[in-house]
């Protein structure tokens, strides 16, 4: 595989109501085509996402999630990160409450064993990113997102290959990697704050893609698609540059994994 033409971004959401998580905003991408589409896919899997985006192949995607996609090198009981952390999400009695932000704090907490400080990859370091560990509300609280995205994943056997774990020339497609929507904004997109009129001058100015009325709007009103769209792009970009599979590749690194773009 040489490269992608498809980018999928997704941004996580915490939210609930009578323990059912809330549909997540996603965007696609066409590196070919250069067109972009904007949707709600009910879960991170396969079939979500084809519903959604009908002509999307995911053999030759990248799906990037704004969700923690990995542990502190202290957490991991052996070797690397994996998709078994994901399936270790799954509650064993069908009846347990699935999501909320205490729910995801007490899981993350579990990893933790008996250290005494909080543990952090080196990518969060470097990145200023928020901490799965950490019990902060709302927009600040990472844990109970990326609880949800974890459970997505954990529901399905394997289906993607893990960027930043997995040898690329190796492995087959879709990808999924981390991402860090405020990185993008700022390192990528050059925008001081997350502000989407911001956003679509960036689009129109420096790229290609059109952006129908009705898809200006939603960006305009709905800072989450404004996220996911964000991922995408800055994926986008990244590929174009011939940065995306960049990153350090040290035994911490490749055990705790990265976030994509830093």
């Amino acid at each position: 595989m040489t490269g992608f033409r498809f980018f999928v971004g997704i941004d996580q959401t915490g939210a609930s109501s009578n323990n059912i998580a809330k549909p997540l905003p996603a965007a696609l991408i066409d590196s070919k085509q250069q067109t972009v589409e904007l949707a709600l896919i009910t879960s991170l899997n396969p079939q979500s996402m084809k519903e959604s985006f009908p002509s999307l192949n995911l053999e030759k995607s990248l799906i990037v999630v704004d969700s923690v996609l990995g542990l502190p090198k202290e957490c991991l009981r052996s070797g690397k990160f994996s998709w078994s952390y994901f399936e270790r999400s799954i509650p064993r009695d069908p009846m347990q409450s699935r999501y909320g932000r205490y729910l995801a704090h007490d899981f993350f907490c579990n990893f933790k064993k008996n250290l005494t400080h909080k543990p952090t990859r080196l990518c969060e370091d470097l990145a200023e990113a928020n901490s799965i560990f950490d019990l902060t509300p709302f927009q600040r609280n990472i844990s109970t997102g990326s609880f949800r995205i974890w459970q997505d994943l954990g529901s399905e056997k394997k289906w993607c290959s893990l960027l930043h774990f997995e040898d690329f020339s190796k492995s087959n497609g879709p990808w999924l990697s981390e991402g860090y929507p405020s990185l993008i904004w700022k390192k990528h997109l050059g925008l001081k704050s997350r502000n989407s009129k911001d956003l679509l001058e960036w689009v129109k100015s420096n790229s290609s893609f059109r952006l129908a009325p009705p898809q200006k709007k939603r960006l305009l009103k709905d800072p989450n698609m404004a996220d996911a769209f964000v991922l995408a792009l800055g994926a986008s970009i990244l590929q174009k540059k011939r940065n995306i599979l960049r990153f350090p590749k040290t035994p911490r690194t490749l055990k705790e994994g990265w976030i994509l773009g830093l």
